[in-house]
């Protein structure tokens, strides 16, 4: 069960900080580039798309660790 739930972690923390890094580069794309409006556009699309796969990688993990301790 400890190497179970160890596993998610390192899964979760993972991909996070793969979803924050591109985010950031995104960020830095849009600053440091002059980019034309359906780029710019696109990359806030994007963006906002990433923030929500982020929160839910997170809420999935939220309830797959309640599920395997037990509180659902």
């Amino acid at each position: 069960m400890f190497w179970d739930q160890l596993a998610m972690t390192m899964d979760i923390v993972g991909k996070v900080l793969i979803s924050w890094t591109v985010l950031r580069v995104h960020y830095k794309l849009m600053k440091e580039h002059g980019v034309d409006a359906v780029v710019d556009k696109e990359i806030r699309t994007e963006e906002m798309l990433g923030v929500l796969a982020i929160f839910l990688m997170v809420g999935a993990y939220v309830l797959k660790m309640s599920l395997s301790v037990g509180y659902l």
